[in-house]
């Protein structure tokens, strides 16, 4: 069982997009890509947000909501849950999960897929992560759950340092990995370090000619957080421009890049070690990983988008990207080399799968078992399993907390192509078709179509909490209600994006235009208030600030414009005056904001127009009345960083953002000013209309009351000797527009 901590699932060259992405081509994984060509790769596969639920899920087959461990685990009675909010979470499991028979409060006692493969024979290997229980409980030791050897293991979140010349520890770290001076002593990056020693103990045991088959749970610390750089790879990734970000890798991504090749490595080198001891095609390879890939800092690109793409959002968020995996299956004989398949499967149903797969069939738990085995679809590929899957996290995630993007308290179902989230903050749920909208854009949950939808669906994910007994938030001494009863009413913070009304402005389309100034919250004492201007910044078409209002004269060109609807009902995309789109790309600046030399051109983001696509953008809560903020979607806060200065130096300043920017600030609130707007009369809009009906020329001249008209005004009597396009007609004293047959 190979497990990879944090690993996205595009965050490697096998696509598990129907789809080959510009992400695939970032990474270079040969060794997966051979697994892949021997096994099958499963499309669908599902984790929890974090990695002790995942992990904790394993290793009993309880769905998280029955067992408890929601959240992260590491120090005895230590709550790890973010501050804040207006609900009190539940006293979850946080010190995870424990062996049968140990009796450990805020924790769940669990017969071990481990312990129950030790019972029937097996040698067990723990390699790596296990992050199973808290510190000084036996459930951060492997060898109480089953284990014969443990590599490496404990309560730990994830490595100190991967470097062996830092022993895999830094000073006062409470994430240092014991039990290799060996390999720190060469030097080993900790990913080789675990490699060979999985392959040693494993070798020794093979050695003693016992014929007891193994398990050896291969659970990686990579690809978590430190990003240190595995220089055995990095400098395949230095320097190299990456097709998706439209810019060289910086210094993290190459690290990430590494650390993946550096996994793969492993797989490949335990292939070859199974090859090399001629049991390759007896032994089964289970390929996962334990949740999304990480897509808030220090990542580059957009966070919640570029990460996980196509999938939006990433590790402890609620959208696709916090819980799809890549996963694939080798079993000799019976697997189809590259094949796909496209069933759903949840990380607690390895627990029975590999059970079956074991040939144990006898067994006994404490702990009730959801997860359900996908060893009929691994036989029988045609096979089409309806399995509806369930997430439950009522607790705050410490990286996060935008809501927007997913993260914060939630519960959420998957059943066939519709996912559905609960928020429990303010009981709102929205609601996804991930076949057609992948990234999760378009929220279908206000929509009268998809009602009946929303309602099964709240139905279905509060019967499964009911019978998982899954904990609940309570707000003023009351529960949350649970999803069947959720009555949303939208509470807005300053700093959370807002839904867009007329009140703020009103969206623009093919035939209404409305044009808007944007004007910062700056006063005389500073030569404000500010407005947005079209200028020029170093050769780049940047928008800038001047303190002169041109919006009624004849420049008002180069400071209205107007807006369209983003991909949700709380972004919006800019355009120029004349419609040229707007977006917050990489350009050159000077060093130090044009106290220094320039600077190479991507090093700074800022607002530019006539780019290549629009941005999507937010409208931010301030706090000062008909003021907002105006944020990138990826949270990016936008500045005009306007002084006297900056204006009258040919408006150097461009609109960018910077360390501690927030709507506080009077250069990053703005007032929305409606200076022009266009309107189409009611003909106008008619003739705008596409046809919405098509008639052939004996259904018009056989119905009475209608009058056929010209798009020019004139009534035409002889209908049976025009020709075929399109026309208004009259009825009842309605005008429609046609299409004639």
């Amino acid at each position: 069982m190979f497990l990879v901590d944090d690993m996205g699932w595009q965050e490697t060259s096998v696509p598990f997009h129907s789809e080959v992405t510009p992400l695939n081509n970032r990474y270079q994984t040969p060794n997966m890509q051979k697994l892949a060509e021997k096994g099958v790769k499963f499309m669908q596969a599902y984790a929890c947000a974090i990695s002790s639920p995942s992990r904790c899920s394993l290793m009993s087959g309880m769905n998280a909501a029955r067992h408890r461990v929601t959240n992260w685990t590491l120090e005895y009675n230590t709550n790890n849950d973010a501050t804040g909010g207006s609900i009190t979470l539940p006293d979850w499991n946080y010190n995870g999960i424990q062996p049968a028979g140990t009796t450990v409060n805020n924790a769940t006692s669990i017969t071990s897929l481990p312990q129950i493969l030790h019972d029937n024979g097996y040698y067990t290997i723990h390699c790596g992560k296990a992050h199973f229980g808290a510190k000084n409980t036996a459930g951060e030791d492997p060898l109480k759950f089953g284990f014969d050897v443990n590599i490496a293991g404990g309560a730990t979140v994830g490595p100190a340092s991967y470097l062996g010349s830092d022993n895999y520890c830094t000073a006062g770290s409470d994430f240092c990995i014991n039990g290799l001076d060996e390999y720190a002593e060469q030097g080993m990056f900790l990913t080789e370090a675990l490699t060979q020693e999985a392959c040693r103990v494993l070798g020794e045991h093979l050695d003693s000619q016992s014929n007891q088959p193994f398990y050896l749970y291969m659970a990686h610390y990579a690809i978590h957080a430190p990003y240190n750089a595995d220089t055995r790879f990095t400098s395949r990734y230095t320097g190299v421009f990456d097709e998706q970000l439209g810019q060289t890798l910086n210094s993290t991504e190459v690290n990430i890049a590494a650390l993946v090749e550096g996994m793969d490595k492993s797989l490949g080198d335990i292939m070859t070690f199974l090859d090399d001891r001629a049991i390759a095609e007896n032994t089964i390879i289970l390929f996962m990983s334990d949740n999304g890939g990480q897509a808030v800092a220090p990542r580059q690109g957009r966070h919640n988008r570029d990460q996980n793409y196509p999938a939006r959002g990433g590790k402890g968020s609620s959208y696709m990207g916090g819980v799809h995996e890549p996963m694939m299956v080798y079993w000799p004989g019976i697997t189809v080399g590259g094949t796909e398949n496209h069933n759903p499967v949840m990380i607690e149903d390895f627990f029975p799968t590999i059970l079956e797969i074991a040939g144990v069939t006898d067994y006994e738990t404490v702990q009730i078992v959801d997860g359900h085995s996908f060893v009929d679809i691994i036989k029988n590929p045609n096979i089409q399993r309806d399995r509806t899957t369930i997430w439950h996290f009522p607790n705050r995630w410490g990286e996060s907390q935008d809501k927007n993007e997913g993260y914060g308290a939630y519960s959420a179902i998957l059943k066939g192509d519709y996912h559905m989230i609960y928020f429990w903050e303010n009981q709102e749920r929205r609601l996804y078709n991930i076949k057609e909208d992948v990234g999760e854009q378009n929220n279908l949950a206000d929509q009268s179509a998809y009602a009946q939808t929303l309602t099964e669906l709240s139905e279905e994910l509060t019967d499964s909490l009911i019978a998982f007994d899954a904990q609940r938030p309570t707000q003023n001494g009351e529960y949350v209600p649970w999803p069947k009863d959720a009555v949303y009413v939208e509470t807005v913070e300053i700093g959370d994006p807002v839904t867009i009304t007329d009140a703020i402005f009103k969206f623009s389309n093919e035939n209404n235009k409305y044009y808007y100034s944007i004007q910062d919250n700056r006063g005389s004492d500073m030569a404000g208030p500010f407005y947005w201007t079209l200028g020029n910044h170093n050769d780049y078409k940047a928008i800038q600030v001047s303190n002169e209002n041109k919006t009624t004269g004849n420049e008002k060109e180069t400071q209205l414009f107007y807006f369209t609807r983003g991909t949700s009902n709380k972004s919006f995309q800019i355009h120029t005056y004349t419609g040229q789109p707007v977006d917050f790309v990489n350009g050159a600046t000077r060093d130090s904001w044009n106290n220094g030399n320039l600077t190479p051109d991507g090093t700074y983001r800022y607002m530019q127009y006539d780019t290549e696509s629009s941005g999507e953008f937010q409208v931010i809560k301030a706090d000062a009345t008909d003021y907002f903020g105006i944020a990138y979607n990826d949270g990016t806060l936008m500045n005009n960083r306007g002084t006297a200065n900056g204006s009258a130096a040919n408006m150097k300043w461009v609109i960018n953002t910077y360390s501690g920017n927030s709507v506080s600030d009077s250069g990053s609130r703005y007032k929305f000013t409606l200076v022009e707007s266009y309107e189409p009369t009611a003909i106008e809009n008619i003739l705008n209309e596409k046809p919405l009906y098509s008639y052939t020329k004996e259904e018009l001249a056989h119905t009475e009351g209608i009058r056929v008209y010209g798009l020019d005004g004139r009534y035409i009597a002889d209908i049976m000797g025009i020709e075929p396009g399109v026309y208004l007609i009259m009825k009842d004293g309605k005008v429609s527009k046609i299409f004639l047959k």
